[in-house]
């Protein structure tokens, strides 16, 4: 997992419950720009397992603060040094969380805080991160484990069992939307305001809204050359998703393991 703060903080966390804390520098050489990457810190998050990924990094740079999800447990560290909070109220560790994301356009109106929606079994859980404390704005008992999350506005997009669905924390109110197959990953991956992309049965890729379920874009079709491929995180920077994939299939054409940059315009 990597996690890019300003244009001269990355923070790399690894499979093995490492963060690792780079300062990135670049020079101008005449016509060419050359860059170097000095490891500042290391941090073990859990020195009694050390087989637990980091899955999720977000770092909150105007509060100096550094979010991660490792081992089912959401961390807050200081951004600047890794350092556990000294002065945090109440605890800087949450257990039990399965999935989290950032909510993009925060309903809390702080704009020193940062608002998350955490998967937690069969609950979702709304919270807010300052400076100096977590507190949580809302919880949505659901029927099923959450295994992935989304959330823009109001609104969370969420994957349960084998279906995904679409929640509104202003009224409560719950929409079912399609299900994925059996063994697919599933993925939540925020597009734009109250619209989501979800991994689809057919090896597609489906834009959903909050007001009528299905956008008007037209399905991305998960392709690698010629073979369908499984999607296992994507990201979307506009207008590009972009996709990290595996296919069974693997020849000149494909490698098995792929990064490949879609267009939501065509």
């Amino acid at each position: 997992t990597i996690e890019l703060s300003g244009s001269d903080t990355l923070y790399i966390g690894t499979n093995n419950g490492l963060i690792l804390h780079y300062k990135l520098h670049s020079r101008n050489l005449g016509r060419e720009n050359a860059s170097s990457a000095q490891l500042r810190r290391v941090k073990e998050l859990n020195p009694r397992l050390n087989n637990s990924p980091v899955t999720f990094l977000r770092s909150a740079s105007a509060l100096d603060r550094l979010l991660v999800l490792c081992d089912s447990t959401l961390t807050v560290l200081n951004a600047s040094d890794l350092s556990p909070l000294s002065s945090f109220a109440g605890a800087s560790k949450l257990k039990g969380v399965g999935a989290c994301c950032v909510n993009e356009n925060s309903t809390n109106n702080d704009p020193f805080s940062v608002q998350l929606c955490l998967a937690k079994k069969k609950q979702l859980a709304v919270i807010s991160i300052s400076e100096v404390q977590i507190k949580v704005d809302k919880i949505k008992d659901v029927s099923e484990p959450v295994k992935a999350v989304g959330m823009d506005g109001n609104y969370i997009c969420a994957a349960l069992n084998a279906h995904y669905i679409i929640f509104d924390i202003g009224t409560g109110s719950c929409q079912d939307l399609f299900p994925f197959e059996d063994g697919q990953i599933p993925i939540v991956t925020r597009i734009a305001k109250e619209e989501f992309l979800l991994c689809a049965p057919g090896g597609l890729g489906m834009f959903v809204t909050s007001s009528t379920g299905i956008s008007e874009r037209p399905p991305i079709q998960w392709m690698q050359g010629s073979s369908f491929c499984s999607v296992q995180k994507c990201i979307y920077y506009d207008p590009y998703v972009i996709a990290l994939t595996s296919s069974d299939a693997v020849s000149e054409e494909n490698t098995g393991d792929s990064i490949i940059v879609y267009s939501v315009s065509d």
